[in-house]
């Protein structure tokens, strides 16, 4: 476990809101929730107003929001929280329907990740981590900022969550999304997958054809020419919404031509390593 000073703040588990509109899978997520010592269920709704109702009342740590909710969507849900500037709780939007301009829609409107169903717990169950963790160190930044103005009160020592392999693939995962690359494709999940391995090793950025794409297939069960056709798909995608002012605007330089394969990883490792990550263990 990792330990922080901070100051006023305990040491509780992640209180999770499931908003879904099936109640025989909304049952499974929650039995699953609740067989981790760290996460506990404060609500359950199958509602949009009823959802945001209880958002705004309980103000969970991260609430799982189906899309697709009678009386008022899950969209309804973010747009209404957005214009509250409600941002106590991180919102995972979820849809079976894979559509670019549904995710990103989600994702402008102050969700913090998109997942497609059908979707394994255990993965649901890291990406409440990685967004629980994420927010915390945020609250964290913000009080020792507010701290340095004021004498400093007696500290207490916190332990958080362990953070480093899931919040590295939650930083990167957002850095792509940024870019204009939606959870919706297969190759956003090659090169998070990409990116991560370049951070642990490297040397293996050198060596795109005959490392990275033969592990990344292994990995998911494909080949290593489906990983870069995808991978090249999914760039074209996000190169065509706006001819590369997109990159401009994360990376901070000019792109005069779409990027290759080989160069995104490079330039999101990098990007990523400049902001001090720490390799993943």
């Amino acid at each position: 476990m990792l330990c922080v000073e901070v100051f006023g703040v305990e040491k509780h588990r992640i209180r999770v809101l499931i908003a879904y509109n099936n109640e025989s899978s909304s049952n499974i997520i929650k039995e699953n929730i609740e067989a981790e010592s760290d996460m506990e269920v404060v609500a359950m709704t199958t509602n949009g107003e009823e959802t945001l109702k209880k958002i705004l009342e309980l103000a969970p740590d991260v609430a799982l929001v189906d899309l697709v909710m009678p009386v008022n969507d899950g969209l309804w849900i973010l747009e209404e929280l957005e214009e509250a500037k409600f941002t106590q709780t991180g919102v995972i939007a979820m849809s079976s329907f894979e559509n670019d301009t549904v995710s990103h829609l989600a994702i402008d409107l102050g969700a913090k990740y998109f997942l497609v169903k059908p979707f394994s717990c255990i993965c649901l169950k890291r990406r409440v981590r990685q967004i629980y963790n994420d927010m915390r160190v945020n609250e964290i930044k913000i009080k020792n900022h507010e701290s340095s103005a004021h004498e400093r009160p007696m500290s207490k020592r916190v332990e958080i969550n362990e953070i480093d392999e899931d919040n590295t693939e939650y930083i990167v995962s957002d850095v792509i999304i940024r870019l204009g690359i939606a959870p919706s494709l297969k190759g956003y999940y090659y090169i998070r997958s990409s990116v991560i391995m370049i951070l642990n090793e490297e040397d293996t950025v050198m060596g795109i054809t005959k490392r990275i794409y033969p592990d990344v297939a292994k990995e998911y069960k494909t080949s290593a020419g489906k990983v870069e056709r995808d991978m090249r798909h999914a760039i074209d995608l996000s190169w065509k919404k706006d001819e590369g002012l997109g990159y401009e605007k994360v990376f901070g330089c000019s792109f005069h031509k779409k990027p290759t394969n080989g160069q995104m990883l490079a330039n999101i490792a990098e990007y990523v390593k400049l902001r001090g990550l720490k390799k993943v263990m």
